[in-house]
């Protein structure tokens, strides 16, 4: 058994960094220098999944790099059953992101799992049908106006109740 060079959680917080920063980028497109006849409402709709994946090369003529597994098909789903404009993850992975464990309880720092600092803010968007899955909990990822994540250091995280 290899070891993970990256916990599901810091996975999780580059892929979603990432999505906020295409949303941003789609967002900020001077659309003016295309001459369009009018300004087109891009917004992604994004669906994140942390998990295991499988991953290969196929093809011998033309060949591809392609992912396969339920962590990519989950993240199919939260994408096509998400808002224009949101990053839609599953229960798993929003608790990964907010340093909570699998029943939403605040987790201690060990050396096999750090928690990520600053974490990342999600809101709960409710229980959904998913195919191939059933009722899925899922969430969303807190974006401030401009599309950079809500993010609170570990530190910090319950201050504002002290």
């Amino acid at each position: 058994n290899e070891e993970e060079a990256f916990t599901k959680g810091q996975n999780a917080r580059t892929m979603t960094k990432f999505a906020a920063a295409m949303m941003r980028s789609l967002q900020e497109m001077d659309y003016e220098k295309f001459e369009l006849k009018s300004v087109p409402d891009f917004k992604l709709r994004i669906g994140i999944c942390a998990g295991k994946v499988i991953a290969g090369v196929v093809g011998a003529q033309k060949p591809l790099y392609d992912i396969w597994g339920d962590t990519v098909n989950i993240a199919a789903r939260m994408d096509y059953t998400g808002d224009k404009g949101k990053i839609h993850i599953p229960k798993a992975t929003a608790h990964e992101l907010m340093n909570l464990d699998n029943e939403g309880n605040e987790i201690e720092e060990t050396g096999e799992h750090p928690l990520l600092d600053p974490w990342i803010n999600c809101n709960y968007r409710g229980d959904i049908k998913v195919k191939g899955k059933g009722i899925m909990t899922t969430y969303y990822v807190d974006l401030t106006e401009d599309n950079y994540l809500v993010e609170n250091n570990v530190d910090r995280k319950y201050s504002d109740t002290d």
